[in-house]
């Protein structure tokens, strides 16, 4: 029996297959592919290189599809890649490691997803998904934003694993990582976070930190075509099941990425009134959602509950620094950032912009100074963002633009 499957789902996927297959070429023992419908020359790519290909005929549920792709798999281990995704460059040794002596039934990747191209790299987003998991213990489920579940059945209200843990051990850590290349320009449909401007200065704030709920395409044809559909798909299931929190919150990312932020306010709200809770992922959509309606002091008073359940989540407080920069409050901005910046880059248990607490937080406080006139202050900021992050292009450029003011050229 192979040790582990790779298990994917792919339509019309010949221009990003490659890449992915070759991010895991040696760490994996078979390929399974099951095509949804293509009509390039992904299948016959697939073969090619070494992958078993099975259509199915779409049913508009994901979460089939990807058990289709799961009975197909004979591995004691399954990892799930999409074809807009590959393993990080020597992670897949990493992988066959962890799996020699796994401690868990079922992993943790880090996901970070490019939203921006190349000198972008505060359009992004970090997040674990679980893509990692022990063969026949585990199963998908939604039929969109599907997520991986273990099998279990109900008893007494105790889960009731089906395989050699009752439940599953874990989720745990892999310390793998994916890179997801999806929504950059030019790949499939792009991502792009709104950014707010300085008129003072002509220099420009990096957006607010990062969630699912908060990022916006620049040509928005494509995504907004896909989110179409998901509204449509999403609102039968909840026809069916009105009080499943999860379709609330797919949802109101849907309607989000359509730019109907009062409906997908409403979504979110029904999510939390049906979970009881706030998660960190809930409330941050949320209060970006409110920043999207001018909702301010709303969203304000949402984030003081945000601190109190969330107090190491760095995201919290750059959008509070957002918030206030909307408000016209640079002093409550400046403090804000600044503790970005002394609780350094959110933990990895969050969804969460790369560069809150280290480059973005810097510059936004660059800007700032550069508005109120302080041009050395400003200037220090900027190279230490540069310093932190040199693919980041807009620190070199204002520090560019600070330079020709104080020397113009003759």
């Amino acid at each position: 029996m192979p040790l582990l499957s790779l298990c994917m789902i792919v339509r019309n996927e010949e221009k990003n297959l490659a890449r992915c297959l070759a991010s895991v070429r040696g760490a994996v023992d078979e390929i399974i592919v099951v095509d949804t419908g293509s009509t390039d020359g992904t299948a016959q790519l697939a073969r090619s290189l070494g992958a078993q290909v099975f259509s199915y005929e779409w049913q508009d549920d994901f979460a089939a599809a990807r058990n289709a792709s799961l009975a197909h798999a004979h591995g004691d281990w399954v990892l799930v890649l999409d074809a807009d995704e590959e393993l990080a460059p020597g992670h897949g040794p990493r992988l066959r490691t962890l799996l020699a002596a796994p401690q868990y039934d079922w992993y943790f990747l880090e996901c970070f997803t490019f939203l921006g191209g190349p000198g972008h790299p505060e359009q992004a987003q970090r997040g674990r998904v679980l893509r990692l998991f022990r063969g026949g213990l585990f199963e998908y489920r939604h039929a969109v934003h599907e997520e991986v579940t273990p099998v279990f059945e109900s008893q007494n209200g105790r889960l009731m694993g089906t395989g050699p843990h009752s439940p599953p051990l874990g989720p745990g850590d892999s310390g793998l990582l994916i890179l997801h290349h999806g929504y950059e320009p030019g790949v499939a449909v792009h991502g792009q976070q709104a950014q707010a401007h300085s008129k003072a200065s002509g220099a420009q704030l990096c957006p607010s930190g990062g969630s699912a709920g908060s990022a916006r395409p620049p040509d928005p044809d494509p995504i907004r075509e896909k989110a179409r559909r998901y509204v449509d798909l999403i609102s039968r299931r909840l026809a069916e099941t009105p009080a499943d929190a999860y379709l609330h919150y797919a949802l109101a990312t849907d309607y989000t990425q359509l730019g109907d932020f009062a409906s997908a306010l409403r979504e979110l709200f029904a999510a939390h009134e049906l979970q009881g809770v706030w998660t960190s992922k809930l409330l941050l959509d949320t209060v970006q959602c409110l920043r999207s309606l001018h909702r301010y002091g709303e969203a304000l008073d949402l984030l003081d509950e945000g601190f109190r359940l969330y107090p190491d989540f760095t995201d919290l407080y750059f959008i509070q620094g957002t918030l206030a920069l909307d408000l016209e409050r640079p002093d409550l901005a400046q403090a804000a950032f600044r503790e970005c910046l002394r609780r350094g880059e959110a933990p990895t248990r969050y969804t969460t912009t790369p560069g809150v607490g280290s480059y973005l937080a810097e510059y936004n406080l660059g800007v700032i100074a550069e508005v109120l006139g302080r041009t050395d202050e400003a200037a220090a900021h900027y190279r230490r963002a540069q310093a932190s992050a040199p693919q980041f292009r807009a620190a070199a450029e204002r520090l560019a633009a600070l330079r020709c003011r104080q020397d113009p050229p003759k």
